[in-house]
């Protein structure tokens, strides 16, 4: 039994769905994002409507959960009306159509894409909602020690933030501050071997499993790999608590 956080399985196929639930998956949280920049503030409102409604209908189909994150991810900041986009992103979050916040967070490290990720953060922290906050895979630290300065200003309750594809580097800043330490098991990330290690030198109170399955190379099963890792080294409760415990608290689904 298992719980993908951070995931776009909006862009697989009805047989990964499929697989997920033959390997004991029990839902995943399927993030917006989609891979060209919006030209305006429309693109994000049929992106969100799909996610919440049509996705949800199509992992139903399959006997899975399927939760919705909205927002507007570093590389999604559309070219005009902004401020009309980011209202778009408190409408789902207000009306209970969307779990979390996400996928929001920085790439380029950008003056704009800070000044957004703190927008949206405190439209999440005013309404009590989870946040998925993707880090990039270089400035990492730099990165990871800058939003959360962001984060801690935006008042968003720690407890309900994942910072993202986090680094051996950054994930002891990370929990060291109160926040949730996403391990994202992919290519050019964090290895089955890496989060092991990890675990065994931080322990798993802040830790969150997941696999940022989609569109991108990435293995959905990449969560189940490293629960069952985990078990062949005695560690069963430490991943029960990474990919079914911690995820389910941090979403207020339990």
């Amino acid at each position: 039994m298992w719980f993908d956080i951070h995931t776009h399985h909006q862009f697989s196929s009805f047989n990964v769905l499929e697989a997920l639930r033959c390997y004991g998956c029990i839902g995943v949280l399927n993030l917006a994002y989609i891979p060209v920049r919006p030209s305006g503030p429309d693109t994000f409102n049929d992106v969100f409507k799909w996610l919440c409604k049509a996705e949800s209908e199509r992992f139903r189909r399959v006997g899975l959960k399927a939760y919705s994150g909205v927002g507007i991810h570093p590389r999604c900041i559309p070219k005009r009306k902004l401020e009309e986009a980011i209202k778009i992103v408190e409408e789902y979050l207000s009306t209970n159509n969307a779990l979390a916040l996400g996928e929001v967070g920085v790439e380029e490290c950008s003056a704009l894409e800070f000044e957004v990720l703190h927008e949206q953060l405190k439209i999440a922290s005013r309404l009590d909602k989870p946040a998925i906050i993707h880090t990039p895979r270089s400035l990492k630290l730099q990165a990871t020690s800058k939003i959360l300065n962001i984060a801690k200003r935006s008042g968003i309750n720690p407890e309900l933030v994942v910072i993202d594809h986090a680094s051996r580097e950054t994930v002891e800043v990370i929990v060291s501050e109160g926040f949730k330490a996403g391990l994202t098991v992919q290519e050019g990330e964090l290895s089955v071997r890496d989060v092991v290690d990890i675990i065994d030198r931080y322990g798993c109170e802040n830790m969150i499993l997941n696999s940022n399955a989609g569109r991108e190379p990435s293995n959905p099963l990449a969560v189940f790999e490293v629960v069952n890792a985990l078990r062949g080294k005695d560690l069963a409760r430490e991943a029960l608590k990474i990919s079914y415990e911690n995820p389910i608290k941090t979403l207020k689904l339990k």
